[in-house]
């Protein structure tokens, strides 16, 4: 994805999408949703912020500029320059899925973390051929590049991939006295995000526990 943002012109947009089936009880209340929400927040939004930040260029602060949650749900508005990152995160929707779309002023890409695949023509579509023919190239990207994914997958045997080369160069990188495959300042400036939009699912979470009990007390 990275290698291919030449294509994409000027980028406008990056939309984050992680849906995830809560685990344990069948009904799991607001505090123990929050928990597993809280859990798998990292993942949408470390990928979200590293792609704004080279998008946006040296010394582009990503900013929240708006952010909605309930316990299962988080919907964050982001701004790095003239770029604006879009997170969503449910614990309600579905399929089950995880991708990162990329979208610029020729084209749009995404990458599904699902499938570890990428999909996009990466054109503008405004030409009558490009919107009749970017469907089924498209289309067809998904059905080879899943299969070659699945394929991969059940050789190595990784269930989650690419995790293992991140640890390998990050052991390298300590061996070697290098520099760590994930800078310092990257995980500051994520961990800062990420603390502000837990206060944010913990609030609602609590908010949710109180008007419950309240509600179903008899008059």
């Amino acid at each position: 994805l990275i290698a291919r943002f030449p294509e994409l012109g000027t980028v406008v947009s990056v939309d984050s999408y992680f849906a995830f089936r809560p685990v344990g009880a069948s009904t799991p209340g607001p505090r123990a949703l929050a928990q597993q929400a809280i859990d798998i927040l990292p993942h949408p939004l470390y990928t979200l912020i590293d792609v704004l930040e080279r998008c946006a260029g040296p010394g582009a602060v990503v900013e929240v500029a708006s952010a909605f949650a309930t316990p299962a749900d988080l919907h964050v508005m982001l701004r790095a320059g003239e770029t604006t990152g879009r997170l969503t995160v449910s614990l309600r929707a579905r399929p089950v899925a995880s991708w990162l779309t990329v979208t610029g002023t020729s084209g749009a890409l995404t990458c599904d973390f699902v499938r570890s695949t990428l999909v996009g023509a990466a054109n503008p579509g405004t030409e009558a051929l490009e919107k009749i023919l970017n469907p089924m190239v498209e289309g067809v990207q998904l059905l080879a590049r899943t299969a070659v994914s699945l394929g991969r997958r059940l050789h190595s045997g990784a269930n989650y991939p690419g995790l293992q080369q991140l640890i390998e160069r990050f052991y390298r990188s300590v061996s070697q006295n290098g520099q760590s495959p994930v800078s310092p300042e990257h995980l500051l400036r994520v961990t800062d995000i990420f603390e502000r939009l837990v206060g944010m699912i913990e609030t609602a979470a609590q908010e949710t526990a109180t008007v419950r009990p309240r509600a179903a007390m008899p008059k």
